[in-house]
């Protein structure tokens, strides 16, 4: 599960992505009580050093996997319907950035509840990229329920 990145932990290790990406982060998560995500990690206490079980937090690593996995399944997807359009995909990392940038508020027709618009999308990806639509749907029921919180 550890994917490498061609740096290694102090110990001779590869360093997962997500466990770097989260130690350039200003929010730390203890690893006794969370573990690391993406790595097996041993809680922190002194007396821990050898003998202490690693400790594998499989529901921070299900979330740093939607985080980051499907962030870039997301790109792809809107990349591709760019590219059936000849736009730029490019032109899609500064609003997945600004989204980021304004704490993920949500924007856009089902947080205003414009189901049409929805459906015109629907149309358009199975008229350009129709096994997109699978994961349109999808997407767009877990951000209903998103909306509606």
């Amino acid at each position: 599960m550890v994917e490498a990145i061609g740096t290694t932990a102090s110990n001779g290790s590869p360093v997962n992505r997500t466990v770097l990406a989260m130690a350039r982060s200003s929010v730390r998560l203890d690893p006794a009580r969370y573990g690391v995500p993406g790595s097996d990690t041993r809680p922190s206490s002194p007396s821990s050093q050898s003998t202490a079980p690693r400790v594998k937090r499989p529901g921070t690593d299900a979330a740093a996997a939607i985080a980051s996995n499907y962030l870039v399944t997301v790109h792809w997807a809107a990349a591709e319907l760019f590219r059936a359009v000849e736009a730029p995909p490019e032109a899609l990392e500064p609003l997945m950035r600004r989204t980021i940038e304004n704490d993920f508020e949500l924007t856009g027709p089902i947080s205003r509840g414009d189901w049409e618009t929805v459906e015109r999308h629907l149309a358009e990806i199975r008229s350009r990229r129709p096994q997109l639509e699978p994961m349109y749907r999808a997407l767009a029921d877990v951000t209903a329920t998103v909306a509606a919180l």
